[in-house]
């Protein structure tokens, strides 16, 4: 509750300032909303920039720090496998990624560290390598560099940021990054620097100069008056084979108070030593990113903002390895990604906790021998006109970044939300541009969504094929999502990242984006993805394996669903299925045409032997798809499957119970050799039946003794018999069973067991003359003192036939149960298989009810109306369910009794709306069964003890008087919840109990 009115709170501030900025005058108008505040800035560059922020350790809770989420590779719709390259591993954000083009198996890819940015083993980096091309990540870090270069100071901390890195031609890489003081009290004093660390062994470790020399500093603002602060930097290499410049490292940055603006350096001994910075633009810059040509021309861009939101893309190039510059070229103008925020004068995203933004343009150049050699690309998000859609644009020159075509618009956002980060990748090989970027258009409503999405051209930029990476939404929708840079929210300096990057060669694209992996998107659980997304062709999908036993003969067979295009969702013509059997790949032991049945039967087996086979889809071009693999066992598993479809009917003497024997053994194949039924009751086995493979599916019975007037638990186990080696399945679920008479009469005060209607109890339901509506007695959970935590006290009546004369349920009761606890009233009529919820009680069931004290509280009548159910046979339950922490004096029940109530009206009908919901206490999945009398949108909300909505969903629109959902429950604590339904204008609120 406490964050609902914080929230409340800051959206009226964050309205009244905005408010307040449309009545600015010329004497109060911040200086960063002026129209001169360039001039402004440039002509006093010792201000401190209100851009200038150093990303800082965000204290993350153990639980969301150490979670490793179960699945780190996911085999995505589009066929291709999207891999967490970093689980469980703190938050990483901001990404870098590059290829060795020594070998293009390797790859580097590197982020800022939530766990190092602390200091954690002494400031590093991270980063992660790949050996096979991006299937499996290691992770490596930095040296440390406690007392490098800068000692940490005696007040305040230390932090480290912005990961950038770059392969030279001889595959030797180069990891940039920034290492600053911070908090000492006089930001103007505090030391910072541009560092680098070299890797020989692609990205293994970063010790490429020795023990002696950790770190090289790149820029270091202790060696310059004024005390420079070094920000956003980003490195470059000239890898191509024949370039005069070959093997050049090239770093670009932004300094800020003395000589600001985008600084550029160059090395020529693998980093170890650097020319420069040359200072190329001045103005309201950062983020300069820089490229290289093919024939080793560098490009540095950045952004360049005007007030109020244009974002310039300004370009620079050298021809002569960054000695001397050519003139600054405007290659794009958009308007900035996200609204100002008036306290910071930062961009933010306000439908994501104000998380920062701006649209800075990465860049990248075609050195492919393609006709599009040479041209160079510059990407930015933003809006084309102040109040328009948010696109993602691409600025595309042909003369070498002599002139520009700009807004090329690549993404196919049709909502035209929010859409951030863009990076930018063109492959050498190839030609293929790739672009990175996040788009929340699958969130139209709430634009609090977001999903990766990367956009190809293999024509030079005119046409782009998007592709979605993310396989679901993560939805960043509370302030636990977004990390606060400045301990005041109110600052407008909420971080979530500030880039991605993108990076592809020989027709394979490797995006390296964050996503978090927890159900609230926790900021502390954003993780490293990457894929390697390539125009292969799509594999076979639902592929399955089976073993048949038909006509005395064994075979396995295999079905699979055929793709229809490939990775970038083009068609893809004429192709065959290859097959491969147990992982001998020299010849496919069938190949399947594409136009025929997806279908294959493998004769060649011998019984009780594993076999395991590997489908290719390979197109007439010659592109495979990625194996898809499967096993079966010929001959199929003994093991079969329990019995189904379990039922039962009372006897005078005992029950007959009802079942299909199983048709499959647990693999899925045929059962083959059924041999008989064991019937277990009360845990103990009673008797077992023979059955022959003939009787495999078949309706079953038996009538099993049992003491009149008890009720019983029955369990099934399946026997399978095979060359003399029998094996059991696994047992049904017990079924609770009664023996005796159905009744058609029921009023029972608990006066005379003799005379009682028979109950089955667990967990408690005593009779007791402690309190009773009608003396001497009732009957309670718990009558001698509170009940226990975490339990299901629970009690069934005997079966009843509900008639004319019987058409109406009554009790009384007191419930004095923990308003997070609740009493369920429910009945069956299919015998115990599902029971429907009448009615749920608490201690607010009545105002007369007086918490521990059942002596002063007073009854209450509680009245069903059973007319709909009448002629039906009933099994009535009453359970009370405990949470994990309060408890009361329980649930006391008194008169229950069927009859006909004047008071309940001719025209009484159904509520409108009535839930179910079962297992409860559910562990990982609640099943959801609503009856709907009136159609409507359905929609839910799950709430926790204290109030806040921990999962919400809209279901859509229905007319159909049953509907079933489920709600996952894996990733919430232990604890009381309550599910709120809506349909229509109707509204129902029942707990959940989640025990793990």
């Amino acid at each position: 509750m406490k964050k609902q009115v914080f929230f409340l709170i800051f959206g009226f501030m964050f309205l009244l300032i905005i408010e307040t900025n449309a009545q600015y005058t010329t004497n109060n108008i911040p200086r960063y909303l002026k129209p001169d505040f360039n001039e402004y800035y440039i002509g006093n560059p010792n201000l401190p920039s209100i851009f200038t922020r150093k990303v800082v350790h965000t204290y993350v809770p153990p639980e969301v720090a150490k979670y490793v989420p179960e699945h780190t590779r996911i085999q995505t719709a589009d066929g291709f496998e999207l891999v967490n390259i970093s689980p469980g591993n703190d938050a990483q954000t901001e990404t870098w990624i590059a290829i060795n083009p020594t070998n293009p198996q390797n790859l580097i890819a590197t982020s800022n560290d939530n766990q190092y940015l602390g200091g954690y083993q002494g400031w590093r980096m991270s980063s992660w390598y790949s050996l096979d091309g991006g299937k499996t990540w290691t992770h490596s870090t930095t040296p440390s560099n406690v007392n490098v270069y800068i000692e940490p100071p005696t007040k305040g901390g230390m932090t480290i940021f912005d990961p950038g890195v770059a392969f030279d031609a001889n595959g030797n890489a180069l990891y940039t990054y920034g290492y600053s003081q911070i908090n000492t009290g006089n930001i103007n004093a505090e030391v910072n620097g541009v560092f680098g660390a070299l890797s020989t062994n692609g990205g293994v470790s970063w010790d490429g100069w020795g023990s002696d020399l950790p770190a090289t500093a790149i820029a270091l603002s202790a060696y310059d008056m004024g005390n420079p602060f070094h920000d956003r930097f980003s490195v470059a290499s000239d890898n191509n084979p024949n370039s005069p410049y070959k093997n050049r490292f090239y770093v670009s940055w932004q300094r800020f108070r003395v000589n600001a603006g985008v600084v550029f350096s160059y090395s020529t001994d693998n980093g170890k030593s650097w020319v420069g910075p040359t200072l190329l633009g001045t103005g309201n810059t950062q983020a300069p990113l820089p490229a290289v040509g093919p024939d080793g021309e560098v490009y540095v861009a950045w952004i360049n903002t005007n007030y109020p939101s244009e974002a310039q893309a300004i370009v620079r190039k050298s021809t002569n390895g960054g000695q001397n510059w050519g003139p600054s070229v405007l290659a794009q103008s958009i308007n900035s990604v996200g609204t100002l925020f008036p306290a910071s004068g930062r961009f933010v995203l306000a439908d994501k906790q104000h998380m920062r933004v701006s649209s800075p343009p990465q860049i990248a150049v075609d050195r492919s021998n393609k006709s599009t050699r040479g041209w160079v690309y510059v990407v930015q998000a933003g809006k084309d006109v102040p109040n328009g859609s948010y696109r993602v644009y691409v600025s595309r020159s042909t003369d070498k970044g002599q002139t520009w075509q700009s807004k090329i618009r690549v993404d196919d956002n049709s909502v035209g939300n929010d859409m951030f980060f863009p990076s930018i990748s063109v492959d050498p090989i190839t030609g293929m541009v790739a672009v990175l970027y996040y788009s929340s258009q699958n969130d139209p409503e709430n634009n609090q969504g977001v999903d990766a999405y990367l956009s190809i051209s293999r024509d030079g930029g005119n046409t782009w094929k998007v592709i979605r990476v993310t396989p679901s939404t993560a939805y960043l929708n509370s302030y636990r999502v977004v990390s606060d840079q400045t301990g005041d929210p109110l600052q407008g300096n909420l971080y979530w990242g500030d880039y991605t990057s993108v990076t592809a060669y020989d027709g394979v694209v490797y995006p390296l984006f964050w996503m978090p992996t927890l159900p609230k998107a926790d900021y502390g659980s954003n993780d490293l993805f990457t894929a390697p997304i390539s125009q292969k062709i799509k594999p076979v999908t639902n592929l399955t394996g089976k073993s048949l036993f038909e006509n005395n003969q064994i075979k396995i067979q295999l079905d699979w669903v055929n793709p229809t295009t490939d990775m970038f969702n083009e068609p893809i013509g004429n192709f065959d299925i290859l097959i491969y059997r147990n992982d001998i790949q020299t010849g496919a032991i069938a190949t399947i045409s594409g136009s025929s049945p997806s279908t294959f039967i493998d004769l060649d087996v011998v019984d009780g032997t594993w076999y395991s086979y590997n489908l290719f889809v390979r197109a007439s071009d010659g592109r495979e798809s990625v194996p898809v693999s499967v096993s079966a066992l010929a001959g199929g598993a003994l093991k079969p499957l329990p019995p189904q479809n379990l039922t039962w009917r009372p006897k005078s003497d005992g029950f007959e119970i009802f079942w299909n024997n199983p048709e499959k053994s647990i693999d899925g194949s045929t059962i083959r050799e059924l041999s008989g039924i064991k019937i277990i009751l009360n845990g103990e086995l009673v008797k077992t039946l023979t059955q022959s493979q003939s009787q495999a599916g078949a309706w079953t019975s038996d009538v099993i003794p049992m003491q009149a007037k008890t009720f019983g638990k029955v369990k099934l186990v399946t026997i399978a018999t095979r060359n003399g080696i029998s094996q059991e399945s696994d047992s049904t679920d017990e079924m609770l069973v009664y023996a005796g008479p159905i009744y058609s009469q029921l009023k029972e005060t608990f006066e005379d067991e003799s005379s009682s209607i028979p109950r089955y109890t667990e967990n408690g339901w005593e009779v007791t003359s402690l309190v009773s509506s009608s003396a001497p007695n009732s009957i309670a959970t718990t009558p001698n003192g509170k009940y226990e935590n975490n339990t299901n006290y629970t009690m069934y009546l005997a079966p009843v036939i509900l008639g004319d004369t019987s058409n109406t349920l009554s009790f009384d009761n007191m419930s004095l149960i923990h308003r997070t606890d609740h009493g369920e009233l429910a009945m069956s009529t299919d015998w115990g298989k599902t029971y429907k919820s009448l009615n749920w009680y608490t201690i607010n069931s009545s105002d007369n009810f007086i918490s521990g004290d059942p002596q002063n509280s007073q009854w209450k009548n509680e009245v069903r109306d059973m007319r709909p159910y009448v002629g039906d046979t009933v099994m009535f339950r009453f359970m009370l369910v405990s949470g994990p922490a309060l408890a009361d004096r329980g649930w006391f029940v008194d008169n229950i009794k069927l009859d006909t109530r004047y008071d309940v009206k001719e025209d009484n009908t159904f509520d409108p709306l009535s839930v179910n919901i079962s297992p409860n206490p559910v562990e990982s999945i609640a099943h959801i069964k609503l009856t709907v009398n009136q159609p409507g949108n359905i929609s839910y909300q799950l709430f926790n003890s204290i109030g806040e909505s921990v999962i919400s969903s809209d279901l859509g629109y229905t007319n159909n008087p049953f509907y079933n959902f489920n709600i996952e429950t894996s990733n919430l604590m232990s604890g009381m919840y309550f599910l709120r339904i809506i349909v229509g204008s109707s509204t129902i609120t029942k707990p959940i109990l989640i025990s793990k």
